[in-house]
């Protein structure tokens, strides 16, 4: 995002990394976002489903596709 704000093109290649790493981050923070949820047990259990369904999408997507793309280097 803040290559955006500066204006600065960042090409395909070097820009795969960063994805799959925002892609980590986000599962870090709906993880901490569904323990405000805590005082209620069922909203709790609710959104700690919710976040562990989404950490799970998000780290087997970075464990299935960042080794595809080194290995066949396919970025486009």
């Amino acid at each position: 995002m803040l290559l955006l704000l500066l204006g600065i093109v960042l090409p395909v290649r070097p820009a795969i990394p960063i994805i799959m790493g925002v892609n980590i981050g986000t599962s870090l923070t709906n993880t901490i976002v569904s323990l405000a949820q805590s005082t209620n047990r069922e909203e709790f259990r609710r959104a700690f489903a919710g976040a562990t369904i989404h950490d799970m999408f998000n780290w087997l997507t970075v464990i299935v596709l960042l080794p595809l793309e080194i290995v066949t280097g396919l970025s486009v």
